[in-house]
């Protein structure tokens, strides 16, 4: 009975290390030309598998390890823009156009 008793603290503190070492980022991706979100654009915390695309009026959320450092914005024919991170948690990005990435 004490093992499982052990066994089950132990879970539990891994459970809540994993969940601490995350964070969640927002917010809203808009274009430079006419200040609207921009629908499709793709959010990734550089070096990780964690990122979210854009819904219908440009905002996004998802889960970030706690380690990451930048993320990068991008939409075809606009240039990619990559912020630090730090203790920031929500972002406003505004994109411009890119005619060369075309």
């Amino acid at each position: 009975m004490r093992k499982l008793t052990i066994l089950l603290v132990l879970l539990l503190l891994g459970g809540i290390q994993v969940a601490l070492a995350q964070k969640t980022i927002t917010g809203k991706v808009t274009s430079k030309e006419d200040g609207r979100g921009i629908p499709g654009a793709s959010v990734v915390a550089v070096g990780t598998t964690a990122g979210a695309i854009t819904d219908l009026n440009g905002n996004f959320n998802f889960t970030a390890p706690a380690n990451s450092t930048k993320l990068r914005f991008s939409f075809l024919g606009m240039k990619t823009v990559e912020l630090e991170i730090g203790n920031t948690k929500e972002f406003s990005v505004v994109l411009e156009p890119d005619a060369t990435s075309l």
